[in-house]
């Protein structure tokens, strides 16, 4: 095995969750590439859900393993995240490794921190940072406070998971660092046509609020200028002729939707960060959504309109106020766009940059 001996780059690892869903260019997936290479020497343990890579034993041997693993609290944490941590503990006792940082906390973090900080004295201590991606009300089942308490930096992505993380955590131990997204790649379509129809669109499946979409595009199906597409693998069946429900789309396909879409309509029974709506805002469209305290932090201006509640009937007056004033799109267009440039994964990277030489 060959290691990197420059000294003068921090030595990151990272561990984090496989997605199928997501394309190289979204989530989380591109913020590696993000952070400055010439002061970090960053490698990704990519970590799929499931126990294929644990090495071969007996079925109950590996159920048994999984029951004695989950009870500590972590409930999303499997095999697969057992043998990452188990990867970074072998890069630690080589002396390779100056910060571990799990990008998926809910998953992966488990038993390595606490191994880290019991042994210290054998060898230079390591610090771990865990970025968090679900609402305070399912970190309580994902995430249990004896493993939060073995970190050294929580980063929240929303005001919300800061509060939770402060039950837990000295605020000097806390970060509120936003999602990026990669800008260079979602961006408006400039040789886009004007259309006469006003398209609504929604994407994604977690915590998505499909009961009001297909309600409001049923209470909106006497207009036939406005039109709902969905692109999610949620169990969906269209309640009016005026939806379209398609999943499975490549980068460049889920770009080109955004693209050719007037209105990201994406009602929400909860939220932290939210890729499709960062997505949409970098292709200058604007967003009709839930009035909750973590989409407020990402669309903080004009870039959207927010609903309180799930009340159908202000999603529709919303839908027809767009559909009546494309002045009044244009301009949230072009206040979606400067705000998703401000949230582009070259300036979030930096962010991060400044904890890791913090820690380091």
């Amino acid at each position: 095995m060959a290691f990197d001996r420059d000294l003068s780059r921090t030595r990151i690892r990272i561990i984090r969750t496989y997605y199928s869903h997501w394309g190289p260019h979204s989530g989380t997936n591109p913020f590696a590439g993000a952070l400055d290479s010439e002061r970090f020497r960053v490698v990704t343990d990519l970590v799929p859900m499931g126990g294929d890579q644990f090495p071969p034993i007996g079925h109950r041997l590996r159920q048994h393993l999984r029951t004695v693993i989950r009870s500590s609290g972590m409930h999303a944490y499997d095999l697969n995240d057992a043998c990452a941590e188990g990867r970074a503990l072998g890069l630690w006792l080589l002396g390779e490794l100056d910060i571990v940082h799990y990008l998926d906390g809910e998953h992966s973090l488990q038993y390595l921190p606490r191994l880290l900080r019991r042994f210290s004295k054998l060898k230079h201590r390591v610090p771990v940072v865990a970025t968090f991606h679900q609402p305070p009300e399912l970190l309580v089942e994902l995430t249990g406070p004896a493993v939060l308490r073995t970190i050294d930096c929580a980063v929240a992505l929303c005001p919300e998971q800061a509060a939770y993380f402060e039950q837990y955590l000295p605020s000097d131990r806390i970060q509120l660092i936003p999602l990026g997204i990669d800008t260079d790649f979602f961006q408006p379509d400039a040789d886009r046509v004007a259309s006469s129809q006003l398209r609504c669109l929604s994407v994604g499946t977690w915590l998505r609020d499909y009961d009001t979409v297909l309600t409001v595009a049923e209470l909106l199906r006497g207009y036939p200028d406005i039109t709902f597409e969905i692109v999610s693998n949620a169990d969906l069946k269209p309640r009016s002729p005026n939806v379209r429900i398609r999943s499975g789309l490549e980068d460049l396909d889920l770009r080109k939707a955004y693209q050719q879409s007037d209105v990201l309509f994406v009602p929400m029974l909860s939220a932290t960060a939210n890729c499709a709506i960062l997505e949409a805002i970098a292709c200058g469209v604007p967003v009709v959504s839930s009035a909750l305290p973590s989409v407020s932090m990402y669309l903080p201006g004009d870039e959207g309109l927010l609903i309180p509640g799930r009340d159908p009937a202000k999603y529709v007056d919303a839908i027809l106020a767009l559909r009546d004033s494309p002045q009044r799109r244009l301009e949230m267009s072009r206040h979606a766009r400067l705000r998703a440039l401000e949230l582009s994964w070259s300036k979030i990277a930096t962010k991060y940059e400044s904890i890791y030489a913090r820690l380091a």
